[in-house]
């Protein structure tokens, strides 16, 4: 009488995402983003209600659809550089590898005071005073040591003349800068198997993503850290006019 079939969801698989063309209003090439362990879509309608004022029950007599939202949330596990630049809406810092000299540290160091270097990577480092006509070199392990964060630190400065002047060398190094970008829309893509479904393969489109800053990145931990994005889609009013796609996105299951 009834087909009591239950079609029940559990998803693993891959996420995609690809910059959108400002101009074009196309995705570009799309990036894997490695290990997704959650990733979730959120739908939400607000809603313009009136009641009516006839019976003195004051009933709900109308209630009108006024716009529909939709917002997402994903989990990284990967903290690579071009995910961090998608987390922490961020561009590419590159320091290149070389020879530096004379880089005064500040002046009135004591010792058992840390003075950072604006490099970092450091291979070798000589430490020299400002003594008039011949400046004096420090001795490594008896003066000051460092490592390759690009911290000194000083150990004796008795006898020199300040500011201390740094030279060496570093092998150079790759980061990102926080907090550099503007607003970067993206397309992402699940390609994904139903494992409660005989790995039924499952594609989700989500056309127009404009992902939020990281709210949270946990440097000192016992576990590994994540990137949790989340922010809101963008109607595609393109394929909007197509009811085959739809304004936000598609979930397809595939056979």
């Amino acid at each position: 009488m009834f087909d009591r079939t239950i079609e029940y969801f559990s998803g693993q698989g891959d996420v995609l995402i690809a910059a959108i063309d400002p101009k074009t209003s196309l995705p570009g090439p799309y990036r894997h983003l490695s290990n997704v362990s959650n990733l979730e879509l959120s739908l939400k309608v607000e809603k313009v209600e009136k009641t009516e004022s006839m019976t003195g029950s004051r009933t709900k007599a109308l209630s009108l659809t006024k716009s529909k939202e939709a917002s997402f949330k994903a989990t990284l596990d990967s903290l690579n550089q071009a995910n961090l630049k998608l987390a922490l809406y961020g561009s590419a810092s590159t320091m290149a590898a070389g020879d530096f000299k004379d880089i005064a540290l500040p002046a009135g160091l004591a010792a058992g005071d840390i003075a950072a270097l604006p490099l970092t990577n450091i291979t070798s480092l000589t430490l020299s005073d400002s003594t008039p006509d011949k400046a004096k070199t420090l001795v490594k392990g008896v003066d000051f040591d460092f490592d390759l964060y690009g911290s000194i630190k000083l150990l004796k400065v008795d006898g020199y003349v300040q500011p201390f002047k740094a030279s060496g060398a570093s092998k150079g190094a790759s980061g990102v800068a926080i907090l550099t970008q503007t607003d970067q829309a993206y397309a992402l893509r699940f390609q994904g198997l139903n494992t409660a479904n005989g790995n039924q393969p499952v594609l989700v489109e989500l056309y127009r993503i404009l992902p939020d800053p990281l709210k949270k990145l946990d440097l000192i931990n016992d576990s590994p850290a994540s990137l949790e994005l989340e922010g809101e889609l963008l109607s595609d009013m393109n394929r909007g006019q197509d009811p085959t796609y739809g304004y936000f996105g598609r979930v397809l299951q595939l056979s």
